[in-house]
């Protein structure tokens, strides 16, 4: 469906208001249509009548009257149209930019991997705003615009048939270089609008990392990365201007030589009596009511296929179905147990490369796993996997006996609470983001939650307490003051399956201890799933779980792995190995405590 037909279907609701528009705009622009006859009738029955002079007086008297109460009825006219038109057009895109947000939220996890943030942020404010131009200045002006040449022309040919041929005789002209022109401004506008979808991501993107920018001093570099894309939006954009001022060119040739023809032709009738002055005068004067839509029709179609292609590209997101969803089917799940269960799993993101490769464990009620294994080995996935942010390809994943794919999304995701390596606040108080995963929360329950989680204390000392800012992302907080808050919006939301990914380790040694305290609190009698890199932090799990390119290579407790000589075994030596031939030189305490976590678990268990 064209864009412009998808945009109408928002418009539905608001169509009292556009074609009160409609009326109110044809009202203004065929209302001095009785200029050009008045005009007509001063020079014909009142200067040049043969009426005595009082009636002539009279009669122009009548005509000024009547031209005063146009005046009046236009000025009302172009009060409504404005109102009306601004009414709907701003109504139409707010149903259009909050469909979009709400769809975007229902889309799967993979559409915003694969999609740059300031990219989706473009087509949902930019490309939105671009489409409200053409409901403001182009849906109802196109309308009105043709009514109004269609009324002048009716017009024209009823006055003198011959001179309205002559009006339109350059029309094709115009028709012919519109209907070249055009997809060509169409085409040029979208270039221009993706080039400004990839500028705003790349500001995004570099503007949040300001701080490695100016760290690694490549402040230069990104100002000439800038400037060359750019440039290169500049470039699209001059090609559009370019078709514009060509049509515009034709379009002003067209409008301006064709009344000379007209006056021209009109003045030889004129001579043969076969057309009176007023008549001529009259109709040179309709003459600009017919060409001025003819030239707003041709500035107005920069805005349309402006509209057009940002139109294009937000219906391109509409057309983004999610491919994860709940089966109509599907079961809510009010309390899990626990009991989770990967039953030969196989996983692929492109459909063609496994990254999990025929994996299977159970986990039962209150058991902690850590998952271990280099980068990219699947741990990440694992844990995305059991939120069903992306489906399996083979096998299946449990939970209760109850396939994740059987469970009703949102039942399924309210159970399971995941703290990240790095905590994700956003803009607000602590207050709103410790009871974002639980809205209704009480403030004795938000409290509670923060002694859990260690952040009470910390959070009385600022002047507002749970009312205070913490910037974009928490920037205002410390990242264990930030860690910790989301780590009380986890305990708030008490899930029955955990997620720790890295919670600890971009931590400072005296942040972590405050959190891995809270954390055994946490884990009480949930299933929890862990990933680190740090084997210090896992070494008192129920059982390991060793990945190597998306297979689990090895499963134990730490004491059985390290017995066994395995993966497992070398990454301990990995990270380990030096502090074991310090030990046994006997130069361990020259360590300093802020360098490593404590080892001697690991040493023990080594021994």
């Amino acid at each position: 469906m064209h864009p412009l037909k998808r945009l109408l279907i928002y418009a539905k609701p608001y169509w009292p208001y556009i074609v009160g528009t409609a009326i109110a705009g044809v009202v203004k622009f065929v209302m001095p249509i009785a200029v050009p006859m008045s005009i007509k009738t001063i020079i014909d029955d009142v200067i040049n009548g043969s009426e005595s002079l009082a009636e002539r007086t009279r009669h122009l008297n009548r005509v000024a009257l009547i031209l005063s109460g146009i005046m009046v009825t236009q000025a009302a006219a172009i009060f409504f149209r404005t109102y009306l038109v601004r009414y709907a057009g701003m109504h139409i895109i707010f149903d259009l930019r909050s469909a979009l947000y709400e769809h975007l939220q229902r889309l799967s996890l993979r559409f915003f991997e694969e999609q740059r943030t300031g990219a989706i942020v473009s087509r949902l404010l930019s490309d939105i705003n671009a489409a409200q131009q053409f409901i403001n200045g182009a849906l109802v002006n196109v309308a009105m615009d043709i009514t109004l040449m269609t009324v002048v022309l009716g017009i024209l040919f009823w006055m003198n048939v011959e001179l309205a041929l002559w009006s339109v005789a350059l029309l094709p002209i115009y028709l012919f270089v519109y209907k070249y022109v055009n997809p060509r401004v169409r085409q040029a506008t979208r270039e221009a609008r993706n080039e400004m979808a990839e500028i705003s991501g790349d500001v995004t993107e570099r503007l949040g990392a300001m701080m490695v920018v100016q760290a690694f001093t490549q402040e230069h570099r990104e100002i000439e990365a800038f400037r060359a894309r750019n440039m290169q939006y500049t470039n699209h954009v001059m090609n559009r201007v370019k078709l514009s001022a060509g049509l515009n060119a034709v379009t002003t040739f067209v409008t301006e030589f064709s009344p000379i023809i007209v006056i021209w032709v009109g003045a030889i009738m004129a001579l043969g009596g076969e057309l009176t002055a007023g008549e001529l005068v009259a109709f040179t004067g309709l003459l600009g009511m017919l060409y001025s839509p003819i030239r707003r029709l041709s500035d107005v179609n920069v805005v349309i296929q402006t509209s057009v292609a940002a139109l294009e590209r937000v219906f391109e997101f509409f057309d983004e179905s999610a491919d994860i969803k709940s089966d109509p089917q599907a079961k809510k799940v009010k309390q899990f147990e626990g009991h989770v269960a990967f039953k030969n799993v196989i996983f692929s993101y492109d459909g063609l490369t496994p990254v999990i490769k025929n994996v299977s464990f159970t986990a039962e009620p209150g058991q902690a796993f850590a998952l271990v294994g280099a980068s990219g080995s699947g741990k990440s996935t694992i844990i995305k996997l059991i939120n069903r942010f992306y489906d399996v390809q083979g096998g299946s994943v449990e939970i209760d006996g109850i396939d994740v794919r059987d469970v009703e999304l949102k039942s399924l995701r309210k159970q399971i609470g995941i703290v990240p390596q790095r905590a994700v606040l956003f803009r607000g108080t602590i207050r709103e983001n410790m009871l974002y995963g639980r809205p209704k929360s009480s403030d004795e329950e938000v409290e509670d939650a923060a002694k859990a989680a260690n952040a009470h204390d910390f959070i009385m000392e600022f002047d507002d307490g749970y009312d205070t800012e913490v910037g974009d992302h928490g920037d205002l907080l410390s990242g264990g003051q930030a860690q910790r808050i989301a780590l009380a919006r986890t305990f708030l939301r008490n899930p029955r399956i955990l997620i720790l990914d890295e919670a600890t380790s971009a931590l400072d040694s005296v942040s972590e201890n405050a959190i891995q305290d809270a954390l055994k609190t946490l884990m009480e009698g949930r299933t929890t799933f862990i990933i680190a890199h740090r084997l210090s932090t896992i070494m008192d799990a129920d059982s390991i779980l060793v990945l190597r390119n998306g297979e689990l290579v090895e499963q134990g407790t730490h004491e059985e792995l390290l017995a066994h000589g395995g993966e497992y075994a070398k990454l301990a030596e990995q990270q380990f190995g030096p502090m074991l031939k310090l030990a046994e030189q006997g130069r361990l305490g020259t360590i300093s405590a802020t360098e490593s976590s404590d080892p001697s678990p690991l040493l023990r268990s080594a021994e």
